[in-house]
């Protein structure tokens, strides 16, 4: 059975932290917040798990990922290596487009965000990008015309997608 939720020490505040994911391994979380000193809206930040279970020294990622409008449905990919997440602060196609961010290991910085383009982001709200372990498919909540309702979760093959470059 489920134990009863606990607040996360450290990433829990005031402010509305509304995302999150956590890495494989279970040493970092990344999660949207509109606490103060960030860029806008919601941003990403990242936190480390110490050995006292507390997360600590919490990071906004920073311009490159986060915008003055909102970073929102931020999702890690198994290998840590792509962040993906959905913005209103982009160009993209719609209100909020889904976009990929890659670790640049050597650098130890989030590189500039890809659209992941149509037919994954449409001119409505695409949002909560979740891929599966293998990286073959995704799944997604979407605004669509043939909808059954308001928002509804969408499968994705992923195997065939190139990164879509807009600028």
């Amino acid at each position: 059975s489920w134990s009863s939720p606990v607040p996360m020490e450290g990433v829990n505040t005031e402010f509305l932290e509304s995302s999150a994911t956590i890495t494989e391994d279970g040493k970092t979380i990344y999660f949207t917040s509109n606490r103060p000193g960030g860029y806008g809206g919601t941003d990403i930040y990242s936190s480390q798990l110490d050995k006292s279970g507390r997360w600590v020294d919490i990071k906004n990622l920073g311009p490159i990922v986060n915008t003055e409008l909102d970073e929102e449905g931020v999702f890690i990919s198994a290998n840590s290596k792509h962040l993906y997440y959905s913005s209103n602060g982009l160009a993209g196609m719609g209100d909020l487009d889904i976009y990929r961010s890659t670790f640049d290991s050597t650098k130890q910085e989030w590189m500039e965000p890809v659209n992941l383009g149509y037919p994954i982001n449409s001119v409505e709200n695409d949002i909560y990008f979740v891929l599966t372990q293998d990286e073959k498919f995704a799944y997604m909540s979407s605004l669509r015309q043939e909808n059954l309702g308001e928002q509804d979760i969408y499968k994705i093959d992923m195997q065939n997608w190139k990164p879509v470059y807009l600028n």
